[in-house]
């Protein structure tokens, strides 16, 4: 129990805290209170009605207990690991305002294709990110499946499809991860401009209320690395990383 208490709270605040929130609704649905869910999809007509939250409500419900929900949980941790890697343990307001903008546009999305739930279309997005920032790292899949980070989004895609299942929100989430990619690390290179620059305030709340601790509490090994190899900032890394596995 110690060593679970000592690895949760080594993990950052913003990974940490969605997590929890997914897996907490997980529980509650599945042994408490069947009908949360009910409060919490993503509807045109509640909106209209200022159920506002509902815009970021719907990406905390991954599922119930059943099958595949182990699957769920092994793809929730990965995707907001891996994420995790991008930032330092200073830019928690960076992390926070993709998660807000990611969130917000597949929200948009979801109600013009009429999707409820859009969590494991988000962690699909954050899987693109990373994918892109860090197209060079081996991801070693089911079955002892090795390949190049860059290319697991698509393996995700043929995946589904060989499941049966629809890879619309699979591209979705490919839409909003590529989005992001450009218009906030390719265009303001060539026009200067920054739509996606965290604004001050926000920048201001989050450091005065969620992540004054948060430096003193956890360091992230992937960032210390980073910095050992003397690469700063968030330019695309061509390099030979140290593998990852999921499944």
């Amino acid at each position: 129990m110690e060593d679970f208490k000592t690895w949760y709270f080594s993990l950052p605040i913003v990974s940490r805290s969605f997590m929890t929130a997914v897996v907490a609704v997980t529980f509650v649905v599945s042994l408490i209170y069947s009908y949360l869910p009910y409060y919490m999809f993503l509807d045109r007509e509640k909106l209209m009605n200022f159920q506002i939250w509902r815009i970021y409500t719907n990406f905390f419900f991954i599922g119930v207990f059943g099958p595949n929900i182990i699957w769920e949980f092994i793809f929730l941790y990965f995707a907001t690991t891996r994420i995790d890697s991008l930032f330092t343990d200073r830019q928690v307001d960076e992390q926070m305002w993709l998660y807000f903008i990611i969130m917000t546009f597949l929200s948009i999305a979801g109600l013009i294709f009429k999707f409820q739930f859009l969590c494991t279309t988000f962690l699909f997005a954050l899987i693109y990110i990373w994918c892109k920032r860090q197209p060079f790292e081996t991801v070693q899949f089911f079955f002892g499946l090795k390949f190049k980070s860059g290319y697991f989004p698509f393996v995700l895609m043929v995946l589904h499809l060989l499941l049966g299942q629809s890879i619309l929100q699979d591209l979705l989430g490919m839409a909003a991860g590529h989005g992001y990619i450009f218009f906030k690390y390719i265009y303001p290179v060539s026009s200067g401009k920054d739509f996606l620059r965290t604004p001050r305030f926000f920048t201001s709340f989050v450091n005065k209320y969620i992540s004054k601790t948060q430096a003193h509490n956890y360091q992230n090994p992937n960032n210390q690395q980073q910095n050992n190899q003397g690469q700063q900032g968030f330019g695309f890394r061509h390099f030979q990383g140290q593998g990852v596995r999921i499944g």
